[in-house]
């Protein structure tokens, strides 16, 4: 039987106060727990105490015996969503309007609270809900908000530890090296705002929040000295309405009892951001920076007066993550006031000078490929940068696992492809035994280099490889590398190494890893081709989905690989089937019998896949024109079909092949409404489609395709051109406009 929640809850309610005794000292009750937020029902006159418990307790546990069960509803903010996810929870509590007197937040601190209980949450996501406006009840309308965690509020100040000490404090709480860099550079470094800024703009109004500047006690810790706080509050509602009644503040009148029970620990207290500060003009520009109500223009308008602040340096990092998420619009759109942007000499001199002062290479790095991006420095000053970092990193008698992590995570485009050849010379031996410099090695593309390939051979001769360690780190160096089309006795003794082993274990989850290693070594090596066939068929559905992406170097026993291919996909219930039609984007089926297989797949199939992109798989096939239009028809006509790209470009090359009427083509080129173009691999099949006689010159003939080719290289256009950081990227394959592929 299930009961409305209104019945639960008060079932709660009257439950807990049952539990209740009398008061065993003055204003301590006994501990009850806080009802859970799907269930709890505000009670009419009684003041609301909401927790945040993330990881200890102990603080909670001791506001519940202080907090006179007649006077205080208390209610838990963080439980699971209804599919037992612990994501979203704050959202879900900030639908609910409470109307919070206290918040009580305790958890591990570093950008985000987090802890034991699973659950999370960011200094980010507060600011988005502050600004906006859509969780008040809990972030503004508070009195007093106490957050027991460490650094919550602290400022750049300098504290007892080191930069280096608190980055391997957070390593050692499970932060990845990149974002524990990203948190100690956020703590001690230039930009941005401090936290307890942050955190005073997030709980804008509140006249109270309690927090610590370094280092806080745990929870077992706090809780005898909260204890002595309660105990010299002696009634704690009756603190509560004096600082309500009054107007205080801790801008005006500080809570000298809190302080002096907090004496000895790195306790402050300030208030929320107030309407009348100074800087609350610069919260409302941030908020607005990211609010697509406002037209870009106008926000663009405000980084320029940003830009232009003495606060510069804090508004910054707001200032990067709105040019990058919109840069793309911005260079198209409103290049005017962006050339403006770009002339702003003060906010460079700025910007270029704290630059300099940055000790933390990967932050250094993010904020050049900002300048960059701003046009502040050339490609040129970003390239040697990084050439310095990684040449220091091969130089030092000892190699800094940092430096490696901090290597791996520059995403700036085309790091493999600097010219690190001089630093070759400096790699020692002991380099191909440690993890981080093998991966520094694997990301900056050393691999491309025949020298560092016999260093790598002469490492790993004498060394025993029946460890799964040693292959992982040799299977490492080459895994992105290119494929070796003249190998030297170098190569070759490295492949014969990496075959005895991957071979072994074939179900080894980095089995595709090592997969990927020999096909770039063995690219025109038929022996590999067979080794590698053997590997997919023995393989879990899983592990036959990454081979699938790993094997595309190969250039001999192509007709292994494809068959192996071919049988797993058409293995019945595979669960990952759209997994390996990924090693067909790039290896069209050439033999004939594997032809036929897929074929009369695709025209008998019952089953519920969408498979249809195996057309382009057959992009090479030979049939008549009424056989084409009979799998156009039959394809079309099944469940779950989507024309893409791939199936676009495959229909296009099969009917070229069979000879088909230019009006079947320029029915094909109808079919675009869903065909978009979103990396390089789609827009090569695309060209190479457009190339095809019968296909080009009904494009030359036919207003339909000339239409669907614009609006193909539209999405082409939005989609390519720009990295993950906005920056505009040289590329192998041009975006073409409309224009210039209708005149081919």
């Amino acid at each position: 039987m299930r009961f409305p929640r209104e019945f639960v809850a008060l079932s709660v309610i009257a439950a807990t106060a049952l539990s209740l005794g009398h008061a065993r000292n003055s204003g301590r009750y006994e501990m009850r727990e806080p009802i859970p937020s799907s269930v709890f029902i505000p009670r009419e006159g009684k003041r609301l105490a909401c927790f945040i418990t993330i990881n200890s307790s102990d603080e909670k546990g001791v506001f519940t015996q202080y907090l006179n069960p007649a006077e205080w509803d208390l209610v838990e903010l963080t439980e699971p969503a209804a599919n037992g996810a612990k994501s979203g929870w704050f959202d879900a509590a900030c639908k609910k309007n409470y109307k919070c007197d206290i918040d009580v937040v305790s958890g591990h601190f570093a950008g985000r609270f987090f802890g034991s209980s699973g659950y999370t949450l960011g200094l980010n996501e507060l600011e988005n809900h502050s600004c906006a406006q859509d969780c008040k009840g809990i972030m503004e309308n508070p009195r007093e908000v106490y957050l027991f965690g460490c650094n919550a509020l602290a400022t750049k100040e300098k504290d007892h530890r080191t930069p280096a000490e608190y980055y391997q404090v957070l390593v050692d709480d499970g932060y990845s090296p990149d974002t524990a860099r990203r948190v100690v550079e956020d703590r001690y470094g230039a930009f941005g705002q401090d936290n307890r800024g942050k955190v005073q703009r997030a709980f804008s109004g509140v006249p109270y929040i309690y927090g610590f500047f370094s280092t806080s006690p745990l929870g077992k810790d706090l809780k005898p000295i909260l204890e002595n706080y309660m105990r010299k509050l002696g009634d704690f509602t009756k603190h509560f309405d004096s600082i309500v009644d009054r107007g205080t503040s801790a801008k005006t009148e500080t809570n000298a009892a809190l302080g002096s029970a907090m004496k000895g620990q790195s306790f402050t207290q300030c208030s929320g951001l107030d309407p009348k500060d100074p800087e609350y003009a610069f919260h409302i520009q941030i908020c607005a920076l990211f609010d697509k109500s406002i037209p870009l223009a106008d926000r663009l308008l405000s980084v320029e007066v940003m830009l232009n602040s003495e606060k510069v340096l804090m508004l910054l990092p707001s200032i990067q993550n709105f040019m990058r998420a919109n840069i793309r619009e911005i260079k198209t759109t409103q290049s005017a006031i962006f050339a403006r942007l770009q002339s702003n000499a003060n906010a460079r001199k700025i910007l270029l000078e704290t630059i300099a002062d940055v000790k933390t290479a990967v932050t250094k790095i993010e904020w050049m490929r900002f300048a960059h991006l701003m046009g502040w420095i050339t490609r040129e000053d970003l390239v040697r940068t990084i050439y310095q970092l990684v040449d220091s990193a091969f130089a030092a008698p000892y190699f800094e696992t940092e430096l490696g992590d901090t290597i791996c995570s520059l995403n700036v485009a085309g790091v493999n492809q600097i010219d690190f050849s001089a630093v070759v010379a400096k790699i020692q031996p002991f380099h191909f035994n440690v993890a981080s410099a093998v991966q520094a090695m694997r990301c900056t593309g050393l691999a491309r280099y025949p020298e560092f390939r016999a260093r790598a051979a002469d490492a790993y001769k004498d060394r025993s490889i029946s460890s799964g360690q040693t292959t992982d780190l040799l299977a490492s160096l080459f895994v992105d590398g290119p494929a070796i089309l003249e190998p030297t006795d170098a190569d070759r003794a490295l492949l014969a190494r990496l075959r005895s082993q991957c071979e072994k274990f074939p179900l080894n989850p980095l089995s595709p890893v090592c997969g990927r290693a020999m096909a770039n070594l063995g690219a025109t090596d038929e022996a590999t081709a067979a080794s590698l066939a053997a590997m997919v068929r023995a393989a879990t559905p899983s592990l036959q989905m990454s081979y699938a992406d790993s094997l595309h170097s190969m250039r001999a026993g192509l007709d292994l690989l494809e068959t192996a291919f071919v049988d797993v996909y058409l293995t019945p219930n595979h669960p990952f089937w759209y997994g390996i039609e990924r090693y067909f984007a790039i290896e069209p089926i050439r033999g004939d019998e594997n032809q036929k297989r897929i074929l009369n797949y695709l025209l008998t199939r019952a089953d519920g896949r969408r498979p249809d992109e195996m057309i382009y798989a057959l992009r090479e096939t030979k049939l008549s024109p009424e056989a084409v239009a009979n799998l156009f028809t039959t394809t079309r006509s099944k469940p779950n079909v989507l024309i893409t790209s791939r199936v676009f470009d495959g229909f296009l090359s099969l009917a070229q092949n069979a000879g088909s009427d230019p009006a079947f083509i320029e029915m094909l080129f109808k079919q675009h409404a869903s065909v978009t173009v979103s990396n390089d691999v789609d827009l090569a099949g695309f060209y190479a489609a457009l190339e095809l006689p019968r296909v080009k010159a009904v494009l030359k003939s036919s207003k339909t395709a000339q239409d669907a080719v614009c609006a193909i290289m539209k999405s082409a256009a939005d989609n390519l051109g720009f990295d993950d950081y906005g920056d505009a990227v040289a590329r192998k394959i041009p975006v073409k406009t409309c224009a210039e592929l209708i005149a081919e």
